[in-house]
């Protein structure tokens, strides 16, 4: 089963979401802001960031690029804008379906911890 963290301010969207992942066998957590995110991917070991870009106290954005520079891992970036053909991300709120068929890709949980100290 993987581990999947979703990162979104709207609780109403990130519970929906969720609820959808666990019922297909996904173990999810979720983090309303940019900070309790960052602090969130450093305490749990995660297959998948659900990330959205317009957070309170830390966007999006930045929160992408400290990640980045932590882990090794997939991410899939919601936005409210449609995004480009080319681009990884999903538009929101988007239908669960079209979550679960990216999700669905996760490969399995890995063994060891994907940390390195900041």
């Amino acid at each position: 089963m993987s581990h999947i963290c979703i990162i979104e301010d709207d609780a109403a969207i990130a519970e929906i979401e969720r609820d959808y992942l666990e019922i297909n066998g996904f173990t999810v957590s979720i983090a309303t802001d940019g900070v309790s995110g960052l602090n969130l991917t450093q305490k749990e070991s995660f297959d998948l960031i659900l990330l959205d870009l317009m957070l309170p106290q830390l966007d999006g954005f930045t929160l992408c690029r400290k990640l980045r520079e932590i882990f090794t891992l997939q991410m899939i970036i919601w936005v409210s804008e449609a995004p480009s053909r080319n681009s990884p991300a999903i538009l929101k709120p988007s239908r669960p379906c079209a979550l679960w068929s990216r999700s669905i890709a996760v490969p399995p949980p890995r063994s060891s911890r994907c940390f390195h100290s900041m």
